[in-house]
């Protein structure tokens, strides 16, 4: 549990959850780091991994993502209700980062959290 205390990571966790069985997971490139995500998961939700469902992509790059993977990790954390994942960290200096990657994601729900 100790895995997202890390020092600069501002107590967002670093790890990536788990993809469930049967599901498919897929790698997310963001800044040069990869995070496996449960794709069939992220689809109910997103419509961009949606779209990303419908391929047979095995990697997602989201090299500009607004906020970096640190924001991604948190949308994904509220999209999979990941037991580990922090709540999103929403701030005046990351709020426009969070509006951007709901549209990028085509994800309405971080509008409502």
């Amino acid at each position: 549990m100790l895995n997202f205390l890390f020092p600069g990571s501002e107590g967002i966790c670093t790890v990536d959850p788990p993809v469930a069985e049967g599901h498919r997971g897929i790698d997310v490139v963001i800044e040069d780091r990869v995070i496996h995500v449960d794709l069939d998961v992220l689809a109910e939700s997103s419509g961009l991994f949606l779209s990303v469902q419908l391929t047979k992509a095995e990697e997602v790059p989201l090299e500009d993502f607004p906020g970096g993977a640190a924001v991604f990790r948190q949308i994904v954390g509220l999209l999979t209700e990941y037991e580990g994942a922090s709540d999103l960290r929403v701030t005046d200096a990351s709020i426009l980062n969070f509006l951007e990657a709901a549209w990028l994601l085509e994800c309405p729900r971080i509008f409502d959290e």
